[in-house]
C-alpha cells in the first residue's frame, strides 16, 4: 500500500527533482529497503534504501519528467516488491511527475510479507534408466505476470530444486529453459511450449506455492555448415547470421557461425522450422538465402524435428555478391544525399542504400545477374526519380550485369529538378480553403505518380514531376464534399490536362461541391418505423445512392450533387409492404415527385407511408394439365414492367409487393421456347389482356394454360451443298415486316424455331457475315 503527499520543501526534501518517502510494514519502519526511480524508457533515474526511521530520498532528478517508483526488499528478501502505487510492476504502475525547487513530492508505501513458488527439475530422458528423475542443475526458472513482466527469477541447484521469492500475490506464468548448456527443450508450466498455453500458477502472499515441477526433455537440434559458393578448397565463412524460426513464425532465435563456419541450434522441441543466411556485417558481402537456396521464406525447405532428433547437414553455400558504387549530383555537381535502390530484371527489390552528403553510395552483397538502379529523392527534395542510366521509367533503365564478386564503380546519376503542381482546394460555395483534401496526380494511362493531403490552409504541392501532361483527382474522404477530377469533372476521361515544366510550378485551383443530403422517415400507415431500403435516382433511371431505415424509421443518402431526383422506398426484398416512389406516387417512376437537392444543404422530410402489400400468385400447366417449370411471369402497370418471376417445379409463382392497382401480367417460356406466350386470360397481347386488380393485401389468383407450340426447321447449305452457319433465319406472318422469331444457324446449318403459333408464315434467309458472302 502506498501514498502520494505534496510537501513544503523542508528538512526532507533536498532541492529540485527530489522524491521522498517513508517505508513501513503498516505500523513499524523498514530499514533498508532498496527505493528506485526508472523513467518512461526504463532507464535507472536515481535511487535510495531507507534509513532506520523507514525514509529514503531520491535527489538530483531533473524535474518535470515523469518517473516509475520501485521498492525491493534488498537486505533481507523477506517482503514482496511493488511498484507505486501498489502495482506488481513496471508496466501496471501510476507516474510519479517530479516536481520543481519550489516543492517535494513524498512517496510512501507499506510493504508485505511475499509468498513463493518452488518446485525441481529433472530430467525426463536421462540414460541409461530414461525416466529416473535425475535432478537437472543450471536451469533457469522465470516466475512472469500475465503481461509479460518478470516477478522473480533463480536457477536450480544441484539437487534440481528452487524458489522464487518474495512474490505478491497473484497469477503467474512460470518458465523452465536451459540457460547453462542448452541442451533440454524450454517449456512453461506445465509441460507447455508455448506462453499463452501455459497453466497459471496462483500465489497467494505469504504462502508458499511448492510443487511447480517440470520434466525436461532432451532437444533436437539442427546444425550445419555455411561455405563460400564456389570455393575450391572448400571455404568456411564465419560470422553469418543463422536465423531459425517456425513455419509459424511464433518461434525465432538467431546465432553466429563459428569461425569454421557451422553453427547448432539445439534445445528444440518438435516442430516444422525454417533456416535463413544473411551476412550480418554492416556492409554485407554475401547474398542472403533461405535452406535449401531459396532467396524467401515463402519458398524456403522446411525442416523437420521429429522425436528429439539432430538434424544434420543443413548447409549454406553463399555467394559472394557483386558491389555496385557511384556518386549522385545535382546538375550543379553538388553531391546530394538520395535512396539508391537495386532490383532484378523481374523488379524484384534487393535492398537500398543512401548516398552521403557528398553524393557517394556503396552497395554489397547484391544477387548477381542483371540490376537495374533507381535513384529517387526520398528526403523530400525537388528531384525526379530516375533509373541508371539517365531514364525516367523502369522499362527504360539500363541493366548492369555482374556475376560473384564483379564491382561495378562509377554508377553515377544526375538528378534533375523536377516540375511541380502546386495549388489550392476550396469550398465551391464558400471560397474557404479546405484541409484533409487528399491530391492524387496519375499520368495519361491513369497511373499513380504521387498524392498530396491538405491542410487547414488548403495548400497542396506535388513536387518532383517528369515533363509532361498530368491529370488530378480530389478526394474527399472524411469530408462532407464531392470528388471530382480537374477542372470539375467526374471522370479521368474528362478531366483537363495539367502541363508540366522542367523546373516549372504549374498553378491550379479546385473549387469542391459540398455534397447534398436528403433524408426523412418511413413508417407503416399507422405511423409505426418500419425497416425500408430507399434508393435515391436520376431522373434518368441511374441510381445514385442507397440507405436502409435505422431502428426509429430514419434514412440519410449523402454525397449527392445539385439535381433533382426520384426517391424509392421499399421494403428491401421482404414483401410485404409494396413499392413507391416519392410522393406516393405507387411503382410507377413516371409519376414521381422531383426532390430537389441543392449544394451543401439536407433535404429533408421525404418521408413515405408504405402500404401493406398485394400480390399475385397461381399455377401455369400445359394442355394435359402437367406443371410447367421456368416458365416466366411478369406484372405490368401499363408499359412499365414492375416484377418478374419463374414458376418452379410444380408451375407455382408469387409475386409479392405489389402495388393496389390494376396490373396486367404475362406468361412466357424463357427457358427453352417450346411454349406459345400469353397474356391474362388467355390473350395474345396487352392491349387485349384482362387487368388483375391487386389489393393492399392478399394475393390474386390468375392461372395459365400454355399450349405447346409448332416447330419451324431445317438447314442451310450453299449451292455447292456446304453447310452454312451463322445464317440468321427471321420468321413472319405473310406479309409481316417484322419478325416474330430469329435465330442463326448452328456449326452443321440446321437452325430450329420453337414455341410457334399455329399459322401460316414466310421465312426470310441472311448472310449475317461482313463481308456477305451469300444471297
Amino acid at each position: 500500500m502506498v501514498a502520494a503527499l505534496l510537501i513544503p520543501v523542508g528538512a526532507l526534501a533536498n532541492g529540485a527533482g527530489d522524491v521522498t518517502g517513508t517505508v513501513t510494514d503498516g505500523s513499524d519502519p523498514l530499514e533498508g529497503i532498496c527505493v528506485s526511480a526508472w523513467d518512461a524508457g526504463r532507464s535507472f533515474r536515481g535511487g535510495d534504501s531507507t534509513d532506520a526511521f523507514g525514509a529514503y530520498a531520491i535527489t538530483g532528478i531533473a524535474s518535470g519528467i515523469d518517473v516509475f517508483i520501485q521498492f525491493e526488499d534488498c537486505l533481507n528478501g523477506v517482503l514482496a516488491t511493488e511498484w507505486w502505487d501498489d502495482a506488481d510492476s513496471w508496466m501496471t504502475s501510476d507516474a510519479v511527475t517530479v516536481p520543481d525547487a519550489a516543492a517535494a513530492i513524498d512517496i510512501d508505501a507499506v510493504m508485505a510479507p511475499g509468498g513463493s513458488i518452488s518446485g525441481t527439475v529433472v530430467d525426463g530422458m536421462s540414460t541409461p534408466d530414461p525416466g529416473d528423475d535425475t535432478p537437472i542443475e543450471g536451469i533457469c526458472v522465470t516466475a512472469g505476470f500475465q503481461n509479460g513482466e518478470t516477478g522473480g527469477e533463480t536457477v536450480t541447484d544441484a539437487l534440481g530444486t528452487y524458489t522464487i521469492a518474495p512474490l505478491r500475490t497473484g497469477s503467474y506464468r512460470v518458465f523452465f529453459e536451459d540457460c547453462s548448456n542448452d541442451i533440454f527443450q524450454p517449456e512453461w508450466w506445465d509441460d507447455q511450449h508455448l506462453e499463452p498455453n501455459a497453466n497459471p500458477v496462483i500465489v497467494t502472499a505469504p504462502a508458499a506455492t511448492p510443487g511447480i515441477d517440470a520434466t525436461l526433455d532432451d532437444g533436437g537440434s539442427i546444425s550445419g555448415l555455411v561455405t563460400l559458393a564456389g570455393s575450391d578448397p572448400t571455404e568456411p565463412i564465419d560470422g553469418v547470421c543463422v536465423t531459425l524460426t517456425t513455419t509459424d513464425f511464433a518461434f525465432f532465435e538467431r546465432i553466429d557461425t563459428e569461425a569454421d563456419g557451422t553453427f547448432s541450434f539445439t534445445g528444440l522441441v518438435d516442430d516444422d522450422y525454417l533456416v535463413s543466411f544473411a551476412d550480418c556485417f554492416p556492409r554485407p558481402n554475401y547474398v542472403p538465402e533461405w535452406f535449401d537456396g531459396a532467396s524467401g521464406s515463402g519458398t524456403a525447405t522446411a525442416i523437420a524435428v521429429v522425436d528429439n532428433a539432430d538434424v544434420i547437414d543443413i548447409d549454406a553455400d553463399l555467394v559472394l555478391g557483386a558491389t555496385i558504387s557511384g556518386t549522385v549530383t545535382d546538375p550543379e555537381g553538388a553531391g546530394l544525399s538520395v535512396c539508391v535502390q537495386f532490383s532484378d530484371e523481374f523488379a524484384i527489390g534487393m535492398g537500398t542504400v543512401v548516398s552521403g552528403t557528398d553524393g557517394t553510395y556503396f552497395a554489397q552483397g547484391l544477387t548477381p545477374g542483371s540490376i537495374k538502379v533507381k535513384f529517387t529523392d526520398c528526403l523530400g527534395g525537388p528531384y525526379v526519380d530516375q533509373w541508371w542510366d539517365g531514364k525516367f521509367d523502369f522499362t527504360s533503365g539500363d541493366f548492369i550485369n555482374l556475376g560473384s564478386g564483379d564491382i561495378q564503380e562509377n554508377v553515377d546519376a544526375m538528378m534533375l529538378a523536377g516540375g511541380s503542381i502546386d495549388g489550392v482546394v476550396f469550398d465551391e460555395l464558400t471560397g474557404q480553403p479546405l484541409q484533409s483534401v487528399t491530391v492524387r496526380v496519375v499520368d495519361d494511362d491513369n497511373t499513380f505518380i504521387d498524392l498530396y493531403t491538405t491542410g487547414p490552409d488548403g495548400l497542396f504541392s506535388i513536387g518532383g514531376l517528369v515533363t509532361g501532361d498530368y491529370k488530378m483527382w480530389f478526394q474527399a474522404a472524411g469530408v462532407p464534399y464531392l470528388d471530382e477530377w480537374y477542372q470539375d469533372e467526374t471522370s479521368f476521361a474528362t478531366g483537363d490536362w495539367i502541363p508540366v515544366t522542367p523546373g516549372g510550378t504549374t498553378m491550379v485551383e479546385a473549387f469542391l461541391e459540398p455534397w447534398g443530403t436528403i433524408s426523412g422517415t418511413v413508417t407503416d400507415t399507422l405511423a409505426n418505423p418500419i425497416g425500408a431500403c430507399i434508393t435515391v435516382e436520376t431522373l434518368t433511371g441511374t441510381e445514385v445512392g442507397t440507405a436502409e431505415t435505422l431502428g426509429d424509421g430514419s434514412y440519410s443518402i449523402e454525397g449527392l450533387t445539385a439535381d433533382t431526383y426520384r426517391v424509392r422506398f421499399g421494403d428491401c426484398g421482404v414483401g410485404t409492404y409494396a413499392t413507391e416512389y416519392y410522393d406516393d406516387a405507387g411503382s410507377d417512376p413516371a409519376a414521381a415527385t422531383g426532390v430537389v437537392v441543392a449544394s451543401g444543404q439536407e433535404t429533408s422530410g421525404i418521408d413515405a407511408a408504405l402500404e401493406v402489400s398485394g400480390g399475385i400468385a397461381g399455377t401455369v400447366i400445359d394442355t394435359a394439365a402437367n406443371p410447367l417449370e421456368d416458365i416466366c411471369v411478369t406484372a405490368w402497370i401499363g408499359a412499365t414492367e414492375v416484377a418478374s418471376t419463374m414458376t418452379d417445379a410444380s408451375g407455382s409463382y408469387l409475386i409479392a409487393g405489389l402495388a393496389p392497382v390494376d396490373h396486367t401480367v404475362q406468361f412466357e417460356d424463357c427457358s427453352n421456347s417450346s411454349y406459345i406466350g400469353e397474356w391474362h386470360l388467355d390473350a395474345a397481347d396487352q392491349a387485349s389482356a384482362t387487368p388483375v386488380p391487386v389489393s393492399s393485401s392478399g394475393s390474386e389468383t390468375v392461372d395459365a394454360e400454355l399450349d405447346r407450340g409448332g416447330r419451324v426447321f431445317g438447314l442451310i447449305k450453299s449451292d455447292s451443298g456446304q453447310a452454312l452457319a451463322d445464317i440468321e433465319v427471321a420468321l413472319h406472318a405473310l406479309g409481316g415486316e417484322s419478325p416474330i422469331a430469329t435465330t442463326l444457324t448452328a456449326a452443321n446449318g440446321f437452325y430450329s424455331l420453337d414455341g410457334i403459333v399455329p399459322g401460316d408464315y414466310e421465312a426470310h434467309f441472311s448472310d449475317t457475315s461482313n463481308p456477305v458472302s451469300y444471297l
